[in-house]
């Protein structure tokens, strides 16, 4: 055998041996379960033996909710999660807003911020808000649940949406009481400001990948679930981030496999995706296509979720249906 795990607490899910305090590995497969006696008896010369010394052993655990590409795009963001007041928040941002300005940078990005956890101001920003924070420079602040962002009036004109009007507008945003975008925009709108935002190659991506899936190992993930098409930069992401998969599997990039979640807007775009790669396409044994991910409506903290009753906090809010019945 080439290891032998004994003197531990290990649980099979297995009602022919539901508790074991040993088990035998050979060629990264487990080969016998059993008690420290019979398992110590496979051992040979060049067994490595590992003393559990009484602790539990743990298959290593799956998470079936992540966004490898997001979260390596969102290292170059201000991470805004510690946040527990709106005044640290404006604090941090005016800290960043002078860093970019110096280093000769175009736009303030900031990610992680959740309203509902500071002790002042419990409200998500208004454009007007982070203008007198920040008026020179456009920002972009994605919410921790990434399901709705606030940016200035740097931002919105740079977008093109100061001029949209509440009624007829297209896109899923807020209005002040004047008439004028408040500056929060909604699910797949309020990506809008990462269009601005250069894609990266393949390159830049199986660097994201590596960095990404060694940061999960080292918490004792073995695989993740993760959702990333079209999620850097809608309908440009999606090649270049297949290839950097590709190779970064054929390349041992990756240390651990990724069941992709492939997320699509449109059901041409879904068709046109799975005729290239059908369900269960695989890039050896560390990526598989394992399903199509529609989002229907948005987040409870973004007030995007569709309720039937609405929010008691929030009356004028009703949600936001991303598709219709049909």
């Amino acid at each position: 055998m080439d290891k032998i795990f004994y003197n531990g607490v290990i649980t099979t899910v297995d009602p022919a041996y539901p508790s074991v305090s040993a088990l035998c590995i050979k060629g990264g497969i487990i080969m016998h379960l059993g008690s420290d006696e019979e398992m110590l008896a496979y051992a040979s010369e060049g067994t490595e033996l590992v003393n559990l010394e009484g602790k539990f052993m743990y298959p290593g655990f799956i998470d079936s909710h992540i966004h490898l590409m997001l979260d390596a795009a969102r290292d170059r963001y201000l991470d805004l999660t510690a946040c527990e007041s709106y005044a640290e928040f404006a604090g941090l941002i005016a800290d960043e807003a002078a860093r970019v300005r110096e280093s000769g940078g175009d736009w303030v990005l900031g990610t992680g911020f959740n309203q509902d956890f500071w002790s002042d101001i419990k409200r998500i920003p208004s454009r007007l808000d982070l203008d007198e924070i920040c008026s020179d420079l456009p920002i972009y602040l994605e919410r921790a649940c990434g399901h709705t962002a606030a940016h200035n009036t740097k931002a919105l004109e740079i977008l093109g949406l100061m001029e949209e009007k509440e009624g007829e507008t297209k896109y899923d945003m807020l209005f002040l009481e004047d008439g004028t975008p408040q500056g929060q925009l909604f699910e797949g709108d309020a990506g809008l400001a990462t269009a601005k935002q250069p894609c990266p190659d393949v390159e830049e991506f199986k660097q994201w990948i590596k960095k990404k899936t060694a940061d999960y190992a080292a918490l004792g993930l073995v695989a993740i679930h993760s959702d990333d098409i079209n999620i850097i930069k809608a309908g440009e992401d999606l090649e270049p981030q297949m290839q950097a998969f590709e190779e970064a599997a054929a390349e041992g990039l990756m240390s651990l496999k990724v069941y992709e979640q492939c997320r699509f807007w449109q059901p041409a775009a879904i068709k046109e995706f799975a005729k290239k790669y059908p369900r269960g396409s695989t890039f050896g044994t560390k990526f598989e296509t394992a399903s199509i991910k529609l989002m229907a409506d948005g987040s409870l903290g973004a007030h995007s979720a569709v309720l039937r009753d609405g929010y008691l906090n929030d009356p004028g809010a009703e949600g936001v249906l991303i598709f219709s019945a049909d």
